[in-house]
């Protein structure tokens, strides 16, 4: 009777055992799952920096700098820095509204790439005539703004019908260009936005991810 109790006794033990290791592993996945779900995706991105530096041909070393609808920032810094990897950050309400203001301005928005690489051109031309010399850029980083206005308070001066809408800009030697031809106007909002861009890269509040 006595082993029989003992028996049943221990059947029960690891009965329990089993049930607590299930329901851990259970609440394990689930909390997996919560994660995944709650993690930044791609659709939600609304605006987007990434800049190659001179000194790299690799993709993999380029700086990226990615904003998410709800604040959420993800920062990538190449190996070169001294604080270099994946980081993690989050802008408040406030925070986020001021950038976006800055990033969807009218002349961000309508910015005309084709138009004003045809005025740098006139320009260069004309700067040959009246110098000696221009001076040559050929290893300078390329900047790369991406914005999606229509997942943030879109402005009222576009076309609010299309979630997926976005203003890519893309600029080689973007500070020798302002530096050597202030005249292009719109090329000062340009890097006053990449600024923006720069100063979350650089902040020291953000958590590492990797």
């Amino acid at each position: 009777m006595t082993r029989l109790f003992q028996s049943v006794f221990l059947t029960l033990q690891i009965f329990s055992a089993y049930r607590l290791l299930l329901g851990l592993a259970l609440l394990m996945i689930s909390l997996s799952i919560l994660y995944a779900e709650n993690l930044p995706k791609s659709e939600n991105i609304i605006a987007y920096f990434e800049e190659s530096q001179s000194s790299t041909r690799n993709l993999n070393e380029n700086i990226t700098v990615t904003i998410f609808v709800d604040g959420h920032i993800k920062v990538y810094r190449p190996s070169y820095y001294k604080k270099s990897g994946t980081f993690s950050g989050h802008l408040d309400s406030v925070a986020l509204n001021q950038l976006w203001n800055q990033l969807t301005t009218p002349n961000l928005l309508n910015f005309n790439e084709a138009e004003i690489q045809q005025r740098l051109k006139i320009a260069k031309n004309l700067q040959k005539k009246n110098t000696l010399s221009l001076q040559r850029v050929s290893d300078a980083p390329t900047t790369i703004i991406e914005i999606y206005p229509n997942r943030y308070m879109p402005p009222i001066n576009i076309d609010q019908s299309d979630w997926d809408t976005s203003k890519r800009i893309t600029w080689h030697a973007l500070q020798w260009t302002v530096e050597n031809f202030p005249e292009l106007e719109e090329l000062h909002e340009l890097i006053e936005a990449r600024k923006l861009f720069q100063n979350i890269l650089e902040n020291s509040e953000l958590e590492p991810l990797n």
